[in-house]
This record gives C-alpha cells, structure tokens and sequence, in this order.
C-alpha cells in the first residue's frame, strides 16, 4: 500500500491592511461556483430552447435571443481562458 503525501499551506493575513486580498480567497470557491452555475445557466437556455409554434417575428426574437446567449457563452469562456479558469481542473 503506498503512502499518501499531504501537503499543507498556511495564508497569512494582516487584516487590518490585506482585508480585500483574504475575502478575494474565502470567497473563491464561491466566485467559481457562480461561474459554473452561470455557465450551465446558459447552455441549459441554448440548449432546451424550443421555437416550435412561434411566429415568424417571435422565431425571429427567439433566434437573436439565442445567438447572444451563444455569444455570451463564448465571451465567458474565453476571459476564463485569458485567466487560466478550467472548470475541469475545479469541478473533476
């Protein structure tokens, strides 16, 4: 059976001075949650979206609609990938 290694690291803050930079880490996990749900958010609304029935110009609304959510989507992606944010690193 081989041995597991745990590493541990400590953060330290000087409250009175770093109070922005100790809630940016607590709140992390969080941020990245939001990102997620976010990102589910809009590909559950591209991909369940259904013009079946509609008018011509609410076919029309519908599809712009959809369109800036798939602009949105890749926007989003591709500031997360600037920032080197992969959800598969996070969330596997």
């Amino acid at each position: 059976m081989k041995a597991k290694l745990f590493f541990t690291r400590t953060l330290r803050f000087n409250l009175d001075d770093d109070t922005q930079a100790f809630l940016r880490c607590i709140k992390a996990t969080d941020l990245c949650s939001v990102l997620w749900k976010f990102s589910n958010w809009l590909r559950s609304e591209i991909k369940y979206s259904d013009d079946t029935g509609l008018s011509k110009h609410k076919r029309i609304q519908h599809q712009a609609r959809i369109k800036a959510l798939e602009e949105a989507r890749e926007k989003l992606y591709e500031i997360m990938n600037d920032e080197n944010i992969n959800f598969d690193e996070l969330y596997s």
